[in-house]
């Protein structure tokens, strides 16, 4: 059988363990805030561990602004996440520090 090239992989994917869906914390977040940390989830294949830029744009194209900042402080009241150095979100999509 031939070896798989690049263009035949999927697309990477990752895991959200039974435990966690069970857990009292996570059945307490609000759906933004689920879904926050998901697309964060999806983005924590970069190339710099530990740094994970997320942009209001990518998030907008999936919730309010509102909902962003809610989901994301929810998050951090949590524990779920930890912000170790602030951004701003931004209306151009991109994140600055």
């Amino acid at each position: 059988m031939p070896k798989a090239g690049k263009k035949d992989r999927l697309p990477l994917l990752f895991a959200i363990l039974k435990e966690m869906l069970e857990c009292p914390a996570w059945l307490a977040l609000g759906n933004a805030a689920k879904v926050a940390y998901l697309y964060m989830k999806a983005k924590a294949f970069s190339r710099n561990p530990g740094e994970l830029p997320l942009s209001f744009g990518e998030m907008e194209k999936v919730m309010e602004k509102a909902d962003v900042f809610m989901g994301v402080k929810e998050l951090e009241e949590f524990g779920f996440i930890e912000k170790v150095q602030r951004g701003d979100f931004t209306e151009e999509g991109t994140s600055s520090n």
